[in-house]
């Protein structure tokens, strides 16, 4: 079967977006391993063409930067373009990830007024309607940390029309025998149950004027 052949803007337009969630920074401001880690991971699957760009989640957990600006900063020494870079730096839980990031996400679905004018000048030669297929949202974060993410973000972004797929990043071997790597899974298990709660009452997102692409 011949396959259609789609041009490159159709096809980035239907690679989907990584959101990639935040963790702690070092006093210092430096990126703790588990953000470098997270940072590095949706960096490959951007350079494999998986994803068709990065947005980077996470506030101010030190007086130095934010995380999500920690994250970008990182991204652009993997050779991530700024034009691929979005960034929400307001989250201080996975909550506020989901909620914040899927707000981003839909702020960056609504065409700006050049664009509509384009599409009316235009109908008379293309009446072809644009794809309506929801848009794919990749999660990453650390494997003991995807299923209560995945939830949250579904729960959340129930009625945002966007589609989410986690896709966890493994730690080094020598990280997952450490006794503090088993402490944080263990603190998950309450963690999940508290957010399955919590998620049902945050405000459903919407777009957000406050979008900055990087």
């Amino acid at each position: 079967m011949d396959r259609p052949v789609i041009s490159n803007g159709e096809w980035e337009n239907n690679r989907p977006t990584a959101v990639i969630l935040g963790a702690r920074l070092y006093p210092d401001g430096s990126l703790s391993a588990a953000m470098r880690r997270r940072v590095d991971f949706a960096c490959h699957l951007y350079h494999r063409g998986v994803v068709s760009r990065l947005l980077m989640t996470g506030g101010p957990t030190s007086a130095v930067c934010t995380e999500a600006e920690k994250m970008a900063a990182h991204a652009r020494e993997q050779g991530l373009p700024d034009d691929h870079l979005l960034i929400e730096s307001q989250a201080m839980t996975t909550r506020d990830n989901a909620r914040l990031a899927c707000n981003l996400l839909l702020q960056a679905r609504i065409p700006k007024t050049k664009d509509i004018t384009e599409q009316t000048d235009h109908s008379s030669l293309n009446s072809t309607p644009p794809p309506s297929s929801p848009q794919t949202v990749l999660i990453v974060t650390d494997l003991y940390h995807a299923p209560r993410a995945w939830l949250v973000f579904r729960i959340i972004g129930r009625h945002s029309g966007l589609r989410f797929k986690i896709r966890p990043c493994l730690p080094p071997t020598a990280t997952m025998r450490r006794a503090g790597y088993w402490v944080a899974t263990l603190r998950e298990i309450p963690a999940i149950a508290l957010d399955m709660i919590r998620s049902w009452s945050v405000p459903t997102p919407r777009p957000t004027p406050d979008r900055r692409s990087l």
